[in-house]
């Protein structure tokens, strides 16, 4: 999207899309059949204007509507699928400091769930996905041995270089939300806050509109796939907003090859062979580049990695003479894998647009009915609603529920004996109302507790940029949108590190003596910097 690479879909692939995400579509019954009305009418506008504007435009179909909700997904709806840098990891630090100490060192550094996160709803727990105590449903490869440059896995990496740019984009997106209960306000009802933080490119991923007319009268920002649905914004009754949850819907699977072959795996008990897909081409750099791949039946190959196996221990074995000798079994030599990936919202990324439909529409009339909306997406979001007494969340996405034995942060065994076993309920996604202490914050943090991070998401920990709107929405027990506002506005402007954290490295620092004037002086600037309010604007134009 925002690195402006060009792709050509292959015949293929506008079918595959067409198919998958039109019979997603038709599964959701009435609400399904008026979508695809609402879609059909939305490209009969696009398609006249264009026929009369720009007659040699090719018409526009539901496949564009498909794929452009589908970036939307990518960019801002989806979390996981770093299982390979993160084994990466693992395997490095087994191997020098040993299995059980290098699996501590890895668990602390990953936070996946720490109890001294700051969450977005503490007054109930939202268990889902608790760490299991042993990865035998794990394949443990060896550091820096993945490899996508093989010829059979080189394409399916090239088909992944234009989004690259725009993958990296999306680690550092960051979107905010500030709610606060009728009792902690002046007047007596919600105020609501939102800061969708999306960057600046064109074409625009959002643009704000005005929608009335018989069953609609809402206003905010809408996007290009949606056939005249709102993505944020207000009815007459209530506002809604998103932050991004990156919740884990992505999963790395270790296919075992047989039949000596790249191109076949062991998939319960059967030797299979890959399918493979041609997407089209990537015009990258001015160079054609084709989008083939394999796949299994976990999703597209990412490429190959070698695992690490167990070394024999010694034994004992006796000799011709009858002496009995230390005997060094085989060396032990890992066996190569094809990586493959799988995502929970793969094929159905348009079902989306259900839930932007009801709160369009006019079926929203209360946190109820806004819940059973969001639960209608695959794609993975914070989403917030307040009305007139009322305000609340409900974390969205299709979220995979995993073996007891295997866990989502590493590759899993994919022969067959650790795939997901459904998907989590409505009931158990995080989610609340009108909170004891009246403020609901969210800043791309932890909704609730014992709700894990994602695999891609490291030191999920006790300090995070959400505390700086905790702190500023503190200062003051009765509220109004300007003091909410401005909370914001000094949090977004505010550096966490100057904040939050100087204060316990100065702490620290305390227990010691500077090694030298040079630290001495950067410890009295850091000082100075966390008294002035850790602004990160130039205050004095210097």
């Amino acid at each position: 999207l925002s690195s402006l690479s060009n792709f050509e879909p292959s015949a293929e692939t506008n079918s595959f899309v067409e198919k998958s995400q039109t019979s997603a579509i038709l599964a959701q019954g009435a609400r399904g059949k008026q979508l695809l009305h609402d879609i059909d009418v939305y490209l009969e506008g696009i398609n006249a204007w264009y026929a009369q504007n720009e007659p040699a435009t090719a018409k526009f179909t539901r496949v564009d509507i498909y794929s452009a909700n589908a970036i939307k997904g990518q960019f801002l709806g989806e979390g996981g699928g770093k299982e390979v840098a993160n084994a990466d990891m693992y395997d490095a630090l087994t191997q020098k400091f040993g299995a059980t100490n290098g699996r501590a060192m890895w668990d602390d550094l990953k936070s996946r769930n720490d109890p001294d996160s700051e969450v977005t709803y503490a007054d109930k727990s939202a268990p889902w996905q608790s760490q299991p105590k042993n990865f035998t449903g794990n394949v443990n490869i060896q550091n820096g041995s993945f490899d996508s440059s093989s010829p059979l896995a080189q394409a399916s990496a090239r088909s992944q270089a234009a989004l690259a740019q725009t993958a990296a984009q999306r680690t550092h997106q960051a979107s905010n939300v500030l709610l606060i209960s009728g009792d902690r306000t002046s007047t007596g009802h919600p105020l609501f806050v939102g800061g969708p933080q999306i960057s600046y490119f064109f074409p625009g991923l959002t643009m704000e509109i005005g929608l009335k007319g018989p069953n609609r009268d809402v206003i905010g920002a809408t996007s290009a796939p949606f056939p005249g649905y709102m993505l944020i914004g207000r009815a007459a009754d209530f506002a809604w907003t998103l932050t991004s949850a990156g919740s884990d819907i992505v999963d790395t699977y270790a296919e075992t090859l047989c039949g000596g072959s790249k191109t076949k795996y062991l998939y319960k008990g059967k030797c299979r062979s890959m399918g493979t897909f041609n997407a089209g081409t990537l015009l990258i750099d001015g160079k054609r580049i084709p989008a083939t791949f394999r796949t299994t039946v976990h999703g597209p190959v990412q490429g190959y990695a070698t695992t690490r196996c167990a070394a024999k221990t010694a034994s004992k074995k006796k000799t011709s003479s009858g002496n009995k000798v230390a005997f060094a079994g085989a060396a032990c030599k890992g066996k190569l894998v094809a990586l493959s990936q799988r995502r929970s919202s793969y094929g159905r990324d348009a079902t989306d647009l259900l839930y932007n439909q009801a709160l369009t529409d006019g079926s929203v009339k209360s946190f109820s009915d806004y819940k059973k909306a969001a639960s209608l997406t695959p794609q993975t979001f914070n989403s917030f609603y307040a009305d007139d007494q009322h305000i609340g969340f409900y974390t969205s996405g299709r979220l995979p529920l995993r073996t007891k034995n295997s866990t989502g942060d590493l590759p899993v065994d994919g022969r067959g004996n650790y795939e997901w076993t459904g998907y989590l309920s409505t009931a158990g996604h995080a989610q609340g109302e009108d909170p004891k202490n009246g403020i609901l914050v969210n800043w791309n943090n932890k909704p609730q507790k014992n709700y894990p991070a994602s695999d891609e998401r490291w030191s999920e920990a006790p300090i995070q940029r959400v505390q700086m709107l905790l702190a500023e929405l503190n200062r003051s027990q009765k509220h109004t949108l300007a003091t909410v506002t401005g909370a914001m506005n000094a949090a977004a402007t505010n550096d966490v590190r100057a904040v939050v954290l100087w204060p316990v490295l100065r702490d620290m620092l305390a227990k010691g003596t500077a090694p030298s004037p040079r630290e001495t002086q950067m410890v009295a600037l850091l000082q100075q910097w966390h008294d002035q309010g850790g602004t990160r604007l130039d205050t004095d134009n210097d």
